[in-house]
């Protein structure tokens, strides 16, 4: 590809109790440093993929944390993340709806405060998979997904559907594979949850994420990073 070095990081997963042992393979096997981000990096890095340098709201949910931050007048004003994902919920709950509400409204209550935004953006696996969702799409799209705005009301319709449906009829109804159907619901009930948390009606689905964040966050010296150097 042209290359001549790469750069690795790891997010809320590998911040939890034994994500050391996975650093330490990643740099006995393969040479790669992997950079850990932080609860406020890996918002950053989400601010950074969606927004650029402009400004907004972004939701990012992911399989072990969930991030919300705000960008006004070209400064981080609030980020926030919450060691509550789509995985770890459906770990946690299983198929019990009335536990999984109640944990959701009771943990997305830490976010406090969090400043209005006009520009809202949802980024990571669950935000785009819920707006292909949403879009009736029979293949998953990122043309059609990336840009579409994605409704509280259609988040919260899709959760309620597919709570009942076993994981081969979600991915039979809807453009997922076999394991983002088995946290689907999960990841909608608490999308919908911080969704309403944060004032946001709707948001806009951005593909561009915290991947493209980094390494944006690299190239204006936000962030560090030891790159694995490739020679001839």
């Amino acid at each position: 590809m042209g290359a001549d070095r790469a750069y690795a990081f790891a997010t809320a997963a590998v911040r939890r109790p034994g994500g050391g042992e996975f650093v330490r393979l990643m740099s006995q096997k393969f040479g790669l440093c992997v950079t850990v981000l932080t609860g406020e990096e890996e918002a950053a890095a989400a601010l950074y993929g969606a927004l650029g340098e402009g400004d907004g709201l972004v939701i990012d949910l992911g399989g072990a944390s969930t991030e919300v931050a705000v960008r006004l007048s070209e400064r981080t004003v609030y980020s926030h993340s919450l060691n509550v994902g789509a995985v770890v919920l459906k770990d946690k709950f299983g198929t019990d709806k009335s536990a999984l509400a109640a944990y959701i409204a009771q943990k997305t209550q830490e976010y406090g405060n969090i400043p209005p935004a006009s520009r809202r953006f949802a980024v990571g696996g669950t935000a785009c998979s819920l707006a292909a969702c949403a879009l009736g799409l029979t293949e998953y799209s990122s043309v059609l997904v990336h840009g579409s705005r994605l409704t509280a009301a259609a988040v919260l319709s899709i959760a309620e559907e597919t709570a009942a449906m076993p994981p081969e009829q979600v991915a039979a109804r809807y453009p997922v594979d076999a394991r983002r159907a088995e946290i689907l619901s999960v990841g909608a009930r608490l999308m919908h949850g911080v969704m309403q948390k944060a004032g946001a009606d709707s948001v806009v689905v951005s593909e561009s994420d915290n991947l493209e964040g980094f390494a944006l966050m690299l190239g204006s010296g936000v962030v560090s990073a030891v790159p694995l150097v490739f020679t001839d």
